[in-house]
Parts: structure tokens; C-alpha cells; sequence
């Protein structure tokens, strides 16, 4: 089994993410690029065009509200194990299920957490995928467009 990652949360708690099966995580990458290209993510935008910060906003959005990123997301979930800030040392954590945001007494900061699990899920899951796209992406846009040379007779 992969080695985990272990990510502080803004209750205390932390969330250690293992690796989900290339199907389960292929699936999550493949419904993020879907809710993305639906919030119409262009060249222009990736450079900044129009408010910046709007655009990253309809980015997050997009994504949040997706049904289909949300069930690839719970299913790369299976492999997280979420460890609340009281908890006993040697405690590993719990699995990370749906029912953990209902725990009585503790929804508030459980679901305060909720942002950072599911983007701390998103990048152990996606980042495997989007890493080498993602550097060929960001080389291109810092690069350049050829400058076409004038054709004779015209200004």
C-alpha cells in the first residue's frame, strides 16, 4: 500500500490521505477536468483575463457543486482516516465516512474541516495525473506567441 500524507486541519484535527486505487483516482481527476471545462476555464482566464479572483471563484465552484466530483471524491475517501484533535496519540483516526460530519457535538468543527478534506483529497488523488499536464501548461503560458512576420504590401 502507498505511503499517506498527513494534512493539518483547521479544527486541530488532521487528515492522513493514502493513495486511492488508479480507477478511483483517475475517475476523480477525469470528473475535476469535467466541472472545469464546464465553468469554461479558457487560456485567457488561466492568464488572468477579466478579475482574476472571479475566475478562480467559478473555478471553485464549479467544482464544489459537482455531483460527480462529490462521489469520486467520498469513493477516494475510503483510504482516509481522519483524526480529531482530542484524540489519543496512538489513536490512527477514524475512516473518513459521511456520518463523521454528524458526530453530536462536534458538527460545527468537523464540517469546518470539510474545505481542506476534500482539496487534501483532490491533490493526492489528482495531482499524480495533472503534475506533468499542469508543467507543460505553465510553460506554455509563459512563453511567448511567435510573432507572425507581415506579408509584403501590408501595414
Amino acid at each position: 500500500m502507498s505511503q499517506s500524507q498527513t494534512f493539518p486541519l483547521p479544527s486541530g484535527a488532521a487528515l492522513s490521505v493514502t493513495v486511492a486505487s488508479f480507477a478511483d483516482s483517475w475517475k476523480l481527476t477525469q470528473a475535476v477536468l469535467k466541472a472545469l471545462k464546464g465553468a469554461g476555464l479558457t487560456p485567457e482566464a488561466i492568464k488572468g483575463g477579466g478579475s482574476a479572483f472571479g475566475v478562480i471563484i467559478d473555478r471553485v465552484l464549479e467544482i464544489a457543486t459537482s455531483p460527480e466530483v462529490e462521489a469520486a471524491m467520498w469513493k477516494c475517501a475510503e483510504r482516509a482516516l481522519y483524526k480529531p484533535a482530542a484524540s489519543d496519540v496512538a489513536f490512527p483516526g477514524e475512516k473518513l465516512t459521511r456520518a463523521l460530519f454528524d458526530t453530536p457535538g462536534q458538527e460545527a468543527a468537523f464540517r469546518g474541516d470539510f474545505p481542506k478534506i476534500a482539496m487534501s483529497l483532490m491533490e493526492v488523488n489528482c495531482q499524480p495525473f495533472l503534475a506533468p499536464a499542469l508543467s507543460v501548461l505553465n510553460a506554455a503560458l509563459k512563453t511567448p506567441a511567435p510573432v507572425q512576420p507581415l506579408k509584403s504590401g501590408t501595414a
